[in-house]
């Protein structure tokens, strides 16, 4: 069984709180360490975002050609 202080060395993800190794694929960003399934789902989340501005922006631009 492993002691409290080694299993709080181990690297988590910040979003899912899931335990990754090397395997496991962390990578820094600000929010902290990030597993690659919750990096993959957060660079989704910035696509519709991005997407989202876009078409807001193109029906602010047909409105104003009224």
């Amino acid at each position: 069984m492993m002691s409290k202080a080694t299993r709080m060395a181990e690297p988590t993800c910040s979003y899912c709180r899931r335990c990754c190794d090397e395997a496991g694929g962390l990578v820094k960003r600000s929010v902290g360490w990030v597993c690659d399934d919750c990096d993959r789902v957060d660079d989704d989340r910035d696509l519709d975002v991005e997407g989202y501005e876009e078409r807001r922006r193109q029906r602010l631009a047909e409105a104003q050609e009224y």
